[in-house]
């Protein structure tokens, strides 16, 4: 036989918007970073001085060793340890940059599009809600705005969303 037969397996149609909707959204979110916006703040700085310092020698600004609390000189109330470790993961692969500082941040934010179509999905029993609402938030301006910093400003917002996924599961259990 000169042609065999081949099955194709087509790719659901809630799959494939979901899909091009993080496609469009990574390449919103995770490209120029360096360039918008154009410098770093004071706060990202910081961030990113204890980031840098934990990626590399696993001890913070102040030398204590992988530490949970960060404070500093002058800025006593501390900063957020889940973003100063989650992005010292990124700096052990890659160099020290205004881009690599600001890429976990985004990352985090594109994933966040994902859970949100997937508790507006679940909520509303529809693929097509969820990819409204997903897109939704993609293009909100305070999100996208602050996913860009390397803040922990949008940290917060995929543990609530998952918190809602859960909670609807489990009222749907019942």
């Amino acid at each position: 036989m000169l042609f065999r037969s081949t099955t194709v397996t087509r790719i659901p149609l809630a799959t494939a918007g979901l899909a091009a909707l993080l496609l469009a959204a990574a390449a919103l979110y995770l490209t120029r970073l360096a360039y918008v916006p154009p410098y770093l703040m004071q706060d990202e700085v910081n961030f990113s001085l204890q980031a840098h310092a934990i990626a590399s020698t696993a001890r913070d600004t102040n030398q204590r060793l992988l530490p949970l609390y960060f404070s500093e000189t002058g800025f006593e109330a501390g900063r957020d340890p889940v973003m100063i470790h989650w992005t010292a993961l990124f700096l052990t692969a890659t160099p020290l940059s205004i881009s690599s500082v600001r890429f976990p941040t985004a990352l985090l934010a594109v994933l966040t599009i994902a859970l949100m179509h997937m508790v507006a999905s679940t909520l509303f029993s529809s693929h097509r809600t969820g990819l409204f609402a997903a897109a939704l938030l993609a293009v909100t301006p305070g999100f996208f705005t602050n996913a860009r910093l390397a803040l922990s400003i949008v940290y917060g917002i995929p543990v609530i969303t998952f918190w809602l996924y859960c909670l609807d599961r489990e009222l749907d259990s019942r």
